[in-house]
């Protein structure tokens, strides 16, 4: 708040008059003459000095005071300068505000044309920055203030074009033939634009990558490349380009003959006979067949007669030009075998692992059989079959190969030197288990991860199975696109209780389309004084690595409480079973004198003969 002495009133009362001393009084005392009296005037009259208001009946003093308007302040920036003042993006203005009275503050500022340009935290002092698309126009600005008003108006100036203007290409000039070729004469090339805010300020063509000029020419055979520059006044730019044909050369002709070449310039199969023209720039628009003198036909036309043919050729490209060629003769004898696979079927998907034995025949009804042949990497390689009159096989190691999916493809050729198209089967060799790793052990409530990669062609499933001893107690079976990547138990047994102090097993098992098994075990620790002896791997993933096959997926059951199945661990060999037990036995005498280790031996033998006989 500012006091303003310069307007303040006086008002007093002397002699029964009421008079006022202002800077323009409306009734001057007269005691004055009518003149503005000053203050020392007023003290004099009115006896200011002590005994206060002795020379007045009365005197009064009215106050003006201003109260100072918030402010606000603004300055455009622009991140890409243009020219004549444009701003070609990064383009903002920066709002400042302050509101001078106690206990008031700057709530936002608003604009015109953009409404509220910003909306800070309120206080006494803000700032903001206000970003609007292009365009060309005055900002006015003010800030709203808590004490019911608004700033005085300012404003800053915005001229953004941040946009490149429109171009295009346009053509004139020389013979113009079929699908767009320019047959003769000099193609001229020109480039014009549009832009709605700065304007365009020049535009430029440049041939085959040359120099930028006002217009560019064309008069050579060739696919030319014209390109065009458009500029607008703030400095952005566009390009566009086109393509110019020029074309005054005919086709190559000669035969087109598709079939299958055998021995002595016989075919082997029908001939499609069609003119072959060749035109590096416009290309052939007609290709025309003689078939013995009978007449101009187009092609291709498909010869199955067997025995000796005379045939002539025609083409046209585009631009009208005309090739003809002379005749000549061609053979054909159309007898060609044919083979399929007979196991697995032919055409069929087959998961495969180990040794795989193939069967297949061929049949030729001309000239017979010469040989057969076998690729098994789609067709790049081939070796030779053991022909049995009309049968053949061969047994395929998988083993030697990585795991992957094969296209095995089989042919045959006649004695006349015709080859067949081949049989075809699909086999996805897979001899890989998943690769499965948990922590050997881990605390209850803890994290444990979890980690599985498809080592072959197709992953099938995963399974986490959580025992207490030999009793499962949760089961989580995951498809291949849900695996978790942690294992945590709570500790929660599946009636509601809490677990009792021990180790207690997990095994996280993965199998694969074509029936591998992965499997790793761990242990999930409950801490306690009396707890269970540690739970060890299965026998038969001890024996295997922890991994193996399966000729089915793992048996599931239900666990109280829980929705997912309960897996069991795969069947174990009585012999195996039987040595486990005699192992475990003479281990438990020996490092666990109580019963628990004969005792979990023997219900794992009855486990395995359980499943056995399953």
């Amino acid at each position: 708040m500012v006091r303003d002495p310069d307007n303040d009133e006086w008002f007093f009362t002397k002699s029964g008059q009421t008079c006022t001393f202002a800077p323009n009084p409306a009734n001057p005392c007269p005691d004055f003459g009518g003149t503005q009296p000053n203050i020392t005037s007023v003290k004099n009259v009115c006896g200011w000095d002590p005994p206060y208001n002795a020379g007045c009946n009365a005197a009064t003093k009215e106050e003006t005071v201003s109260l100072p308007p918030a402010t606000v302040s603004g300055s455009a920036a622009c991140g890409v300068p243009g020219g004549a003042g444009w701003c070609r993006g990064g383009a903002s203005v920066n709002l400042s505000a302050s509101e001078p009275l106690a206990g008031e503050v700057i709530e936002l500022i608003e604009g015109n044309p953009a409404g509220v340009l910003c909306d800070p935290a309120d206080g006494p002092s803000v700032s903001c920055s206000w970003s609007g698309s292009d365009g060309d126009f005055t900002l006015q600005f003010w800030a709203v203030s808590s004490y019911g008003d608004t700033s005085d108006l300012g404003s800053s100036n915005w001229r953004v074009d941040s946009g490149p203007p429109s171009v295009s290409l346009s053509l004139s000039g020389g013979t113009l033939g079929g699908g767009g070729w320019y047959r003769a004469g000099t193609v001229s090339v020109s480039a014009s634009g549009a832009d709605a805010l700065s304007g365009v300020t020049s535009s430029e063509v440049a041939i085959d990558g040359g120099s930028w000029t006002g217009t560019g020419q064309v008069n050579s055979d060739g696919v030319h490349s014209a390109s065009g520059r458009v500029q607008d006044v703030a400095g952005n730019e566009a390009t566009g380009t086109a393509s110019v044909r020029y074309d005054s050369t005919p086709p190559t002709l000669s035969a087109d003959l598709s079939g299958t070449l055998g021995r002595e310039g016989w075919y082997l199969s029908a001939v499609s006979a069609s003119a072959a023209a060749s035109d590096s720039l416009s290309g052939v628009a007609e290709r025309q067949v003689n078939v013995n003198g009978t007449g101009w036909q187009g092609g291709p036309i498909l010869l199955t007669q067997d025995g000796s043919l005379s045939l002539s050729f025609r083409a046209a490209d585009v631009a009208g030009n005309e090739a003809i060629s002379g005749a000549q003769t061609i053979r054909i004898d159309a007898h060609p075998p044919e083979s399929v696979f007979v196991v697995p079927p032919n055409g069929s998907e087959t998961w495969v692992a180990g040794t795989v034995e193939l069967l297949g025949q061929s049949l030729d009804f001309g000239s017979g059989l010469r040989s057969v042949e076998i690729s098994y990497d789609g067709g790049q390689t081939w070796a030779p079959l053991t022909l049995d009159r009309s049968e053949w096989g061969d047994n395929w190691d998988t083993k030697s190969v990585p795991n992957g999916t094969y296209v095995v493809l089989a042919r045959a050729s006649d004695v006349a030197g015709h080859l067949e198209s081949t049989a075809r089967v699909t086999l996805h060799v897979d001899n890989l288990p998943p690769f499965v790793d948990i922590p050997d052990s881990w605390l209850v409530g803890e994290r444990a991860p979890l980690v599985v990669k498809e080592q072959g062609v197709g992953l099938a499933g995963v399974q986490i199975l959580i025992q207490d001893g030999e009793q499962a107690l949760f089961t989580w079976p995951y498809d291949p696109e849900l695996i978790p990547s942690t294992i945590s138990w709570d500790g929660v047994m599946p009636d509601g209780s809490v677990a009792a102090p021990g180790d207690y097993g997990v095994y996280a098992t993965a199998w694969d389309l074509a029936g591998n098994r992965g499997q790793d075990v761990g242990v999930i620790r409950v801490p306690g004084a009396d707890a269970p002896a540690p739970v060890e791997e299965s026998p038969i993933s001890t024996l295997f690595g922890g991994a193996g096959r399966l000729d089915r997926a793992p048996q599931t059951g239900l666990a109280s409480g829980e929705s997912p199945p309960i897996a069991r661990s795969l069947w174990l060999w009585p012999a195996v079973a039987w040595f486990g037990l005699l192992g475990g036995v003479a281990i438990s005498k020996l490092s666990d004198p109580r019963p628990a280790a004969l005792t979990r031996l023997r219900r794992e033998l009855d486990q395995v003969r359980q499943w056995q006989a399953e």
